[in-house]
């Protein structure tokens, strides 16, 4: 609580008044409201992360002692890294695929300025939103 006493102070130091508060100690309890809000909700996300991190943890300790022996830890480190190669592996293929499609709006591109520029006689006009 000492912790959260020492932060509302430091946010009626700062004066920052949210849109729509009509006074200073409007602006002063509303702050307080949304750093409580926040805290709350990364505690909640701490809890998923933990619960997340315990659900992987006991699929991979099969005699669920609580430990993980040798056999399961390298099991674990195994499928990790199989898990986070396919990953890497799915994460290049869409990058090849996002400069195969950048390069051909590229050459897309190019094609249509030519093909504009013969159409206008030879006029270049770099950027033609009306007729030039």
């Amino acid at each position: 609580m000492v912790g959260m006493v020492g932060m509302v102070g430091m946010v009626g130091v700062a004066g920052a008044v949210p849109t729509g508060a009509t006074s200073s100690r409007e602006a002063k309890l509303a702050r307080p409201e949304a750093m409580v809000e926040a805290m709350a909700a990364a505690r909640e996300d701490e809890a998923k992360l933990a619960a997340e991190v315990d659900e992987v943890f006991d699929s991979f300790d099969e005699d669920h002692g609580g430990y993980l022996d040798a056999a399961e830890a390298k099991a674990m480190v195994k499928t990790l890294q199989d898990i986070a190669n396919q990953a890497a592996s799915e994460r290049r293929a869409k990058e090849a695929e996002a400069r195969a499609v950048r390069g051909r709006a590229n050459r897309l591109g190019l094609l249509l300025a030519r093909e504009a520029e013969r159409a206008s006689g030879g006029h270049q006009c770099h950027l033609q939103l009306f007729e030039c």
